[in-house]
């Protein structure tokens, strides 16, 4: 048995590839079959061409960001009343965020990411002190084209600036959605993201 990756889907054909060039038909496998998601299978030769049977799924791949921004549009909470953050945000999205953003070990670095979330916790500190929520917009906005910069040296990836700038326009909506919202989701992908 080998473990792979399903890298192309062609659902109309109703047959993926595993790992770009093993060939597999959807009913040798019990899911419905998404790219990135990981599987264990069986490698064999079928008229000299690779093909995979007894395919297993293993876990969920890398989420597209489209899915995980579709979750943030109605923000944070799963009760708008209680304000408790969605579970999905504190464990399920942070991890395969931070599998995402450390795909390439050239770019969206531990000490990039940390920097970002530590001025977060600056300006959340200097709220609590002086309690000015026009404050706090105004220095998470400030962020936005810092990190954009970044983007351009090439130290963060397209991802991770869609990421904080989608948050950001999340965050800044109410006190609420910046302290138990943004802080503790970014915290969890911090909490997630190998050094």
């Amino acid at each position: 048995m080998a473990t792979g990756k399903i890298t192309k889907v062609i659902s109309d054909k109703e047959f993926f590839f595993i790992d770009k060039d093993y060939f597999c038909r959807n009913s040798a496998y019990k899911n419905i079959p998404k790219v990135d998601d990981i599987v264990e299978y069986e490698p064999f030769l079928k008229d000299g061409k690779k093909a995979a049977k007894n395919v297993k799924f293993i876990k969920k791949g890398i989420l597209p960001l489209d899915e995980y921004f579709e979750e943030l549009e109605d923000g944070y909470f799963s009760n708008i009343i209680s304000k408790n953050l969605k579970p999905q945000l504190i464990i399920h999205y942070p991890q395969q965020l931070a599998e995402l953003f450390q795909k390439d070990n050239n770019i969206n670095k531990s000490t990039q990411i940390r920097k970002y979330f530590d001025s977060c916790r600056l300006i959340e500190g200097k709220y609590k002190i002086n309690k000015d929520f026009e404050f706090v917009i105004s220095e998470l906005l400030k962020l936005v084209p810092l990190i954009n910069n970044a983007k351009g040296k090439k130290l963060i990836s397209d991802d991770f600036f869609n990421f904080f700038e989608y948050n950001i326009a999340q965050a800044i909506k109410s006190e609420d959605h910046f302290r138990k919202g943004f802080i503790p989701h970014f915290e969890s992908l911090i909490g997630y993201y190998k050094h």
